[in-house]
């Protein structure tokens, strides 16, 4: 993979079009691992893929993140360390010129709204798909409501009937496991993430690694410290660990929906988190922030909202209200001992909903008030 990586990264200096195949803007676990397998998988099989990508055009993985951002991520360094993988050869999304962004191709995985939509020629999603996505006509779409994109990324390296026996095939299965079990909650009935691929991938690949369900367990266990650990972020910092941005049609309204691995409650009670979220507010230009808070903690999971109005109390009323019509989806209660800016502040009692659910939400409510 290092081997891999190096060569990727010369071929930003080649000053001609590439394939870039890059995960979506919260650059958590599952979309670092699967653009990084997903172009050594192509790489080393250009055949499979062929038929969009001239076998003289590199195939290179981007983490959707800045290189000033990569630390925030803190499952991210913490696998890729683990793995022996040189975060200094990763690319990070600022680290591509414009140039080659503009003439480049796309490959898209674990999203498929992108600024790069009208280059995309394949997507691979496992979140609901979005009708206002604008994908070009002979986009190759595989859109499927797993637990995690890895799934979909495994399951097209087993359907492809390559060596699994290979030594490189069976450590790209082996880090496209750690996402499966930690976007599952490790197969956790009351997180209820999994669907029947997921366990069903999941259990080819144990069966091919004899990996047993001790050594997954501690796998879990790992990925949860690491990503938990804010130990090094102050209350700005945090804010960009998980966060996805999305916009009205014509970039004047902009909802920022950060993700934490505390609860919003201690969010709240951060050192500067006022200041730091005024802060942050400006620097994206936010009209309203959505907080998402998750908690695991012996397996268990608690989840959180805080929806904070900054510059449109109007779409700020609105979001309010569609969340909490949605009661079979969400199941939110008040929590009115939060005093904290112009916000209001819930605990999900449905555990089983994430921002995968909760994101289209919000757009729907963003495309209802401002245009599609």
């Amino acid at each position: 993979m290092n081997k891999f990586l190096s060569e990727a990264r010369k071929c930003l200096t080649l000053k001609k079009p590439l394939c870039i195949i890059i995960g979506n803007d919260s650059c958590d676990l599952d979309s670092a691992v699967c653009a990084l397998t997903l172009a050594f998988f192509y790489t080393k099989y250009p055949k499979l893929i062929d038929e969009l990508v001239p076998v003289e055009i590199p195939i290179v993985p981007v983490l959707n993140t800045s290189r000033t951002n990569l630390p925030l991520k803190t499952e991210v360094t913490y696998f890729l360390n683990k793995n022996k993988i040189s975060q200094e050869d990763v690319i990070c999304s600022d680290e591509v010129a414009a140039s080659l962004l503009d003439t480049s191709k796309f490959i898209l995985v674990d999203h498929h709204l992108s600024p790069f939509n009208k280059q995309t020629i394949k997507v691979i999603d496992h979140r609901p798909f979005y009708s206002g996505s604008n994908l070009p006509a002979d986009c190759q779409v595989n859109i499927s409501e797993v637990g995690s994109c890895a799934t979909l990324i495994a399951d097209l390296i087993f359907a492809s009937n390559v060596d699994t026996n290979c030594d490189q095939i069976r450590e790209t299965l082996r880090m496209l496991h750690a996402p499966i079990v930690l976007d599952t909650v490790n197969f956790s009935k009351d997180a209820d993430k999994a669907k029947p691929l997921d366990q069903s991938i999941c259990d080819k690949i144990e069966g091919l690694l004899d990996i047993d369900a001790e050594n997954r367990n501690h796998l879990f266990n790992e990925l949860v410290e690491a990503r938990a650990d804010v130990s090094s972020l102050d209350s700005l910092q945090i804010l960009s660990k998980d966060l996805k941005i999305i916009y009205s049609v014509d970039g004047r309204r902009v909802i920022a929906i950060p993700g934490y691995p505390i609860s919003v409650l201690e969010y709240t009670n951060m050192l500067n988190a006022k200041e730091n979220l005024l802060k942050f507010s400006d620097i994206h230009r936010c009209d309203v922030i959505v907080l998402m808070g998750m908690k695991v903690v012996d397996g268990q999971v608690s989840r959180d909202l805080g929806i904070v109005n900054f510059k449109d109390h109007h779409l700020f009323d609105k979001i309010v209200e569609r969340l909490i019509d949605e009661t079979s989806t969400l199941s939110l209660v008040a929590d009115e001992s939060v005093d904290f800016l112009d916000g209001k502040f819930y605990a999900q009692k449905n555990v089983k909903a994430s921002r995968k659910q909760i994101l289209p939400m919000v757009k729907n409510v963003l495309d209802e008030l401002y245009g599609k």
